[in-house]
């Protein structure tokens, strides 16, 4: 099941459907204010506990703060190409501080290519220049970013079944 919405009360109640019918779900939020609703209104007990599933949270565009409440939520987080952005401080800031097991990253295609490709089509080939980028935040090679975030999804994924 997914769920696209601007609306907190739809959202849950496509949540509640996947709780009442043991189906996972995806519900895309859009915004921080999205996320802090959700916060407020499902607990992290009854996110984990009652579906036993974790969430993730795509092309995350928000600051620290945010990403620090859907954590504490249960969520995975995924970078998307602005990371790369010069003026996405704030996502970098959060991509910095994220812990490194509830990090993934992606392209979300076909828009927000990563520099050097920003203003072209994304595609799936480009997701190293993610990695790349958030290799330089955290010392380390691109090639260890892709193996963590592959193994953060494998991990995400091994969660519903």
């Amino acid at each position: 099941m997914h769920c696209f919405t601007e609306d907190w009360e739809t959202a849950k109640k496509a949540l509640d459907l996947g709780f009442y019918i043991s189906f996972s779900g995806i519900v895309s939020f859009k915004s921080a204010q999205q996320i802090k609703d959700a916060a407020k209104n499902m607990p992290r007990d009854r996110l984990l506990i009652e579906t036993d599933s974790p969430y993730l949270i795509h092309c995350f565009t928000e600051d620290w703060e945010t990403a620090k409440k859907a954590l504490d939520l249960g969520f995975y987080i995924s970078f998307s190409g602005i990371v790369s952005f010069k003026s996405a401080q704030q996502i970098k800031d959060a991509a910095k501080n994220m812990p490194r097991d509830r990090l993934l990253i992606e392209t979300d295609s076909p828009y927000l290519a990563p520099v050097p490709k920003r203003g072209k089509p994304n595609e799936p080939a480009y997701v190293p220049y993610v990695a790349s980028c958030i290799a330089d935040m955290y010392g380390c090679s691109s090639e260890e970013v892709g193996a963590l975030t592959a193994k953060n999804f494998e991990n995400l994924l091994a969660q519903y079944h």
